[in-house]
Order: C-alpha cells, then structure tokens, then sequence
C-alpha cells in the first residue's frame, strides 16, 4: 500500500459520466500517455511512500516509470503531510465563505479560488498552515519539499491561470474533505509530536460552524486510525518499519 501527496491529474465532472482531466501544473516530458507538456519539475511536490516505510523502494518502481516527476518520501505521513490540497483550499474557503455563497446565491456567476480568493491576507493564512504543516514534516524526519518559495511559486502560477472553477458551496471537498480527513489528523498528530497548530486548529472550528459538523468528531482521528494509545516511537516504527514495538 501506497501514499501519495497528490493524484498527477486535475480532473473535473462537468456533466454525467463526463470527466474533463487536464494537467495544470504538472509537467511530464515530451510525450506522456498521449499528452504533451513542458520538461520541468511539477509546481508543487509529488511525493509517494509505502506502508511501511522499508518498502517504498520496491513497491513504487512500477508507478515511478508511468509518473516519474514522483519523489518517494521516508513514510506515508510525509506523504500525507505534504499535501497541497490540505494547506491551500481550507484556509482559503473559509476566508472566501461569504464570497463563495454570494457568487452562487445571489450573483448565479463562477468562483475562481486560485484567481478571486488569492488576495495578500488571504495568502498569509495559506502560508502560515504552510508553516505549521512543515513543522509535523520535520517532527517526524522528513524532507520539506513544500517550502514557502515553492508554494508562492505555485499561488503566483495558479492566478496567473485560475483554470479550475470553484467551489461552488461551503460543503464540497474543499471543506468536506480537507478538514475532516486532512487538518483533524494534522492537528491530533501535532498535539502527539509537540508542534503547535493554531491555524490549523481555528479552520477546523470555523469550517465546522460553516458547515454546522463537528469535523473533530466526524474526521479521521488518531482513535479512528488505532494511534491514540502509541507514543511517537511507535507510530515512526509502525509506518517506517511496520513493527509494533511495546511501549517503554
């Protein structure tokens, strides 16, 4: 089993059994599966890893020769911590609400997140979960791949394009899913491994009265994932080397 911080396509339901796939911000070489783009590295990090850690060498050599601008990381909570989506859409919903619901309430016009929602302030949020997502990356030993100049490489990219529309409501995948499965662990793990996570931790309450759910209780939690009773020794060996040592 595998993780990946994200999937190599954009894609989007545009109508029933009709998906419209494109390839913004990745950059695969000559010719790839039919598709042309320029040679370069991804916009942001693409990083997959094996469960457990020892393994990702092998496991990932086939999926490496279909995507390689994949880098394989130390286990799959680097992966998952590296992860665009959790730092960029929450935040940046969540100080876009009322333009979000206006737009598709009142107006009946398109959002674009990455074009209307990528102001100054806003973007300070962003960097700020950034920061705090950064920080559980080196708690654990692992690589920092998303950093500050990658991400403003990648918001400046994004709103010169603005290609993806949306969201087009307070409860799509932005929120619904980011939080739950993305900032709640995010923010149970920081409290296990002593990094503070105060921003993470105010779009957690806030997208949870937006959205009138108990994202704490609904998401995925250390107790959902059986490692609320472990201590940090324990999950780093349990997702590197796939052993449950006894606690000390």
């Amino acid at each position: 089993m595998c993780e990946t911080s994200t999937t190599p396509f954009h894609a989007r339901l545009i109508a029933p059994a009709t998906v419209s796939v494109f390839v913004t911000g990745h950059r695969f070489g000559p010719t790839w599966l039919g598709l042309k783009a320029p040679k370069g590295p991804p916009l942001y990090p693409h990083v997959i890893a094996a469960l457990p850690g020892k393994n990702t060498k092998v496991a990932v050599e086939p999926f490496l020769k279909l995507y390689p601008f994949y880098s394989t990381a130390k286990n799959v909570l680097v992966s998952a911590f590296s992860s665009w989506n959790f730092v960029g859409q929450p935040g940046t919903t969540v100080c876009n609400a009322g333009r979000i619901e206006y737009a598709n309430l009142v107006l009946k016009c398109d959002y674009h997140q990455y074009h209307e929602g990528q102001t100054p302030s806003v973007r300070r949020v962003i960097m700020g979960i950034r920061d705090e997502t950064a920080a559980l990356v080196r708690a654990i030993g692992g690589k920092v791949l998303l950093t500050r100049e990658v991400t403003k490489h990648y918001l400046d990219a994004r709103f010169a394009v603005a290609v993806p529309v949306g969201p087009h409501a307070l409860k799509e995948r932005y929120l619904s899913e980011n939080v739950p499965y993305g900032l709640v662990p995010m923010s149970e793990f920081g409290e296990k491994l002593g990094v503070a996570t105060p921003l993470i931790n105010s779009i957690i309450e806030i997208a949870s009265v937006l959205n009138k759910e108990d994202y704490r209780k609904t998401g995925r939690t250390l107790e959902t994932l059986g490692l609320d009773r472990l201590n940090k020794e324990q999950i780093m060996n349990l997702v590197g080397r796939g052993i449950l040592l006894e606690q000390r």
